[in-house]
Order: C-alpha cells, then structure tokens, then sequence
C-alpha cells in the first residue's frame, strides 16, 4: 500500500483549465532549457579529451571495433562503456558528424530527461509541484552546460530518467518492466556509474518479490553491463585517471601502504565515507542546486547549508515511500561517490533531475508538519530562489558563449582559455609542416588525433619513465616529436624535467605563446646539438613556476 499524498498536495491540485495552462508552462520551460543549452553550446571539441574520446570510440564502432585509434597500438578501449559511443556512432550516421549535429543529441537527451522529471512528479505528487522542480532544472548551470557538450551525462540522465519513470507507482505490466529493465541496463552501458541504477531496480523489485523480473533483469544486466565490467578488470593496461578499477583500487593500496592493518584500515575508509558525504551534502549539492550565497559571509551559508540537508533528507524520506526506486538510485550513487577515493563535486550533476525535487517536496513536507498551508507557499518559495540563482549563474555563461564563432576548422580562439589557444596553435602547425605518419607524445593524445590524426605513445607511461630511460622510451615508441603544452600538472611535474635533462637530444620545432613548446628527437648519431631547446624547457618551467591550475586554468 502506498501512503496518501499530502494534503497540502491534494489542496494544490489545479483545476481543468489550470492543469492546462501548467502543462503549456512545462513545455515553454522545455523549449527555454534547449533554447539555452543550444546558446550555451561548445564551439566544438577542445581539449577535455573526454568529447574528443567518444567520438573517436563511435567511429571505430562504425567499422565494428572498439580499439582507441589514437594509440600507436591501438587496444580495445577499456574505460569507458560503449553506450554512448553507440548512440553517436548511429546519431552521426543519420544527421553528420558536425560536432552542432552530435551536440543536438545531448541537448534533445537533456531536454527529455528534464520532461521526464515533470511527468514523474506530476503522476505522483502533482502539476504545480512538478512545474515547480521543472522551472529549477531548466535553467541550472550545469545541465545546461553538460547539454551543450558532447558528454554522456545527458543520454545517462535521459536512460535512468526513463527508468525511474517507469517504475513509478501504478507501472506493473510486464511490458513496462521490460521497457524499465532495458533502459536500466543502457543507462549502465552508457556510464559506469550506471551501476547504481542497477542495483536500485534489483533491490526495488525484491521489495515488490517480483522474483521472475529480478532472476531476468539479473541475467541480462550480467551478460551486459557484467561483461563490461568483466573487460575493465582484466584488461592488460589499467592507469590512474584512465581506468576505472585502477582510480577504485588506487587509495586502497595508499591506504594500506600508509596506515597498514585491516582495523585501522577500515576505519580510515569509513573516516573517507563520512567525510566525503558530509562535503557533498554541505558543499557540492548545495552550490551545484544552487542555493544563493552572500559573499563574505558564513552565516548564510549555514543557514542554507543546514535548511538543505533537512530539506534532502527529509525529501528521501518522502520519496522512499511514494517512490522508492528513485531514493534507493540517490542512496547507492551516494555509497559509491562516498567511498570513492576522490570527491569530485561533477559527478552530483547526473542526480540534479532527482536532488532537485527531493531537495523542494523536502521542504515542502518540513513546512506542511508546522502548518499544513504552508506546504506549497515554502516548496514555490524554495524554487523561485534556486531558479532565480541560477538563471544569476547561467548569464555569464551565456553572454560568453553566445559570443563563439560556430562552424570553424579549429575552435574559435575567443572561447578558449590561452593555453587552449597555443595548444591549437601546434595542432596547426603541426598538420602544415609534419609527415602524417610521425608519431608523437602530448598529454591530449584523443584531442590531438582528432585534428591531426597523427597517433601517440601512451602518455602514462611516458610519466613511468626517468630521465635515462626517457629517450629510449620515446625512441622504441616510434616518437618522433614531444608537445609539451600547459594544459595538466603532470606536464609540467613530470614530462618538462624528464625534457631538461635530455633537452641536448631535442630541436626547438615551434614555440607557440604564452607556454606551448614542440620538440622534434634528433637521431641518435646528430652531430649539432640544438641548445634553443634547453632554453624552451627552462622558459617553460619558469612560465609554470608555482602554477596554480584551479585558478590559473
């Protein structure tokens, strides 16, 4: 039995007309959230690497392989799942591989996932909350910027959407849960997070003893997203950063190595748990909702830090009980962002479509146990502030790159950060004055083989290498030149002192300002040293002295 909605939710209910007018309402927010993701849109693909990576894996889909055609070796790809590669591999194929015609589909993916969210809520709590929580979604920040890009956020969040939505109260036929189970097992194909879907469907179908669906749903989710999973694990290479199992078992093995014994240990990795929820509980889900700040204050920001997390807490609460598959999604995707080694406040932006409507009917339950009129005043309240702050954060956004020249060969320098801009710059040069079959080192090998298609050595294990064995690597890897761009850490930690100490065996090929440097390997037997590359490597490093990345991107 499913409890009664609240009256403050039944008091809300519109009328015929008023319900009408709601869902015109909904569809012109719908249309303002593609309207702003399309303004908001990348001037093409930069220097992420992520958007450059999808979009090689789908070619290579296309001639039905999943190898990394940037490597010189060219393995099968192994960190991210083939889903949304697939899903661009067939988008390309019917609409062009213009990186405006790929970006349709993460807006369209976006635009769905949102007009799911207001069907959801509206089914189960009613029009004028879901408009509410739609209002809020269709102009946060980051869904707008995430819809603008070519990421798999937006097809994952469209595939667990639709997930959710199935299986909201009343879906009981068997066509709706094999519609359900399918889109499960793609949202896990199309992100690896995507696991946590998959256990929220298990667990929510073994609290409805729905034994024949869970014994089904557990054999396909194996021969799927298991094989997968399967691959990553005993896939040859595993590098921090660039594999999954290596980024989970990494502080593990720190762990042990620093604190030693399994007690301590478990502590430890308990202490990381509940240190990692309470920084996204207090940090990244309230900026990311956002809530208003004052600058230069601390009270503020504990007052909304302390009002959210009753707010969410209680909203869990809430939906475990009218719709528990969506809370049983947001507790096992906050157990794994728990324990993960790294807390990266980004990956709360897929769960916005379910924190959003926790967060605001949260709130409105809070209000409801002090006065029951004041439920739907205090959940319209908390969305005109969140949507309010965030069309404030969203502006800048806007008029930057409503400015972009859309359409060019490279991206439009103005819309680069001016690492980014030197970066192309070598990417030009390098298509105008080197042989197509040279091979090279660069810390954005995806990026750079999708403008150049000039392939690369693995850049981990250039970072394994010292200053004897540097130039050996290069030379058994075929390397023929070395990009050293400003563009991540490891460049300039690791890679510009393995250069110094052997600058003697490189020439100076291109210097492209303000600290983008390209150098060419002599051979081993040159007779004529070329001293300018010393004085690169030793301007680059004094360029990148005490760099800061956070601020000095």
């Amino acid at each position: 039995m499913h409890p009664p909605a609240p009256q403050a939710d039944e008091r809300a209910l519109p009328t015929d007309q008023g319900a009408s007018a709601l869902g015109w309402a909904a569809i012109a927010l719908l249309l303002v959230h593609v309207v702003l993701a399309w303004i908001a849109r990348l001037p093409g693909i930069e220097t992420a690497q992520d958007d450059a990576r999808y979009v090689l894996l789908a070619r290579a889909l296309r001639h039905l392989s999943y190898h990394e055609l940037w490597r010189l070796d060219a393995p099968i790809h192994s960190l991210y799942p083939p889903g949304y590669p697939a899903m661009l591999a067939l988008w390309g194929a019917v609409f062009s591989d213009r990186f405006d015609a790929l970006v349709t589909l993460s807006i369209l993916s976006s635009a769905g996932t949102l007009a799911l969210v207001y069907a959801a809520v509206k089914r189960l709590w009613s029009p004028l909350v879901a408009l509410l929580c739609l209002a809020v979604l269709a102009v946060n920040p980051y869904l707008i910027r995430d819809a603008g890009s070519l990421l798999s956020e937006p097809p994952f969040g469209l595939w667990s959407m639709l997930t959710l939505f199935l299986l909201t109260r009343g879906s009981r036929s068997r066509g709706t849960l094999i519609a359900a189970g399918a889109a499960a097992i793609a949202g896990a194909l199309t992100r690896s997070v995507g696991v946590t879907l998959l256990a929220a469907v298990g667990l929510h179908w073994i609290l409805e003893r729905r034994w024949t669906a869970v014994v089904a749903f557990a054999v396909a989710g194996a021969a799927t997203k298991g094989l997968w999973l399967a691959w990553t694990i005993v896939a040859p290479e595993r590098y921090v950063g660039s594999s999954y199992v290596a980024d989970a078992t990494h502080g593990a093995v720190e762990q042990v190595a620093r604190v030693g014994g399994a007690t301590v240990q478990h502590f430890q990795l308990l202490k990381r748990g509940f240190g990692n929820l309470f920084g996204y509980l207090t940090t990244s889900i309230p900026f990311r909702l956002p809530v208003p700040t004052i600058e230069g204050t601390r009270a503020d920001n504990i007052v909304s830090v302390v009002a959210v997390c009753l707010a969410f807490l209680t909203g869990l609460v809430v939906f475990y009980r009218r719709w528990r598959v969506a809370a049983l999604y947001v507790v096992f995707t906050a157990l794994l962002l728990a324990f993960w080694p790294w807390r990266i406040g980004r990956f709360t932006v897929p769960l916005l479509p379910v924190l959003v409507p926790v967060t605001i009917i949260g709130l409105g339950t809070l209000a409801g146990k002090v006065r029951a009129s004041w439920s739907v005043p205090a959940m319209a309240l908390c969305a005109v502030v969140l949507t309010v702050n965030a069309t404030y954060r969203s502006a800048p956004m806007l008029a930057q790159m409503s400015r972009c020249e859309r359409g060019t060969e490279l991206p439009d320098p103005a819309c680069l950060k001016r690492d980014q801009v030197s970066f192309f710059a070598a990417v030009r040069l390098v298509n105008q004055a080197t042989p197509h079959q040279a091979a090279f080192l660069t810390a954005k090998p995806t990026s750079f083989y999708l403008y150049t298609e000039r392939k690369t050595a693995v850049f981990e294990r250039a970072l394994r290498q010292d200053s004897a064995s540097f130039v050996p690597f290069l030379r058994r890897s075929r390397v023929s030149y070395v990009l050293l761009s400003s563009l991540q850490p490891q460049e300039i930690g690791r890679i510009a002192p393995l250069l110094q100490a052997n600058c003697r065996a490189f020439a100076l090929a291109g210097t492209f300002p303000p600290r983008t440097f390209l150098f060419h390997l002599q051979d081993a037997d040159a007779a004529d040293p070329d001293d300018a590359a010393c004085g690169a490597v030793a301007a680059y490093l004094r360029d990148n002295a005490h760099r800061d990345f956070e601020h000095d991107p």
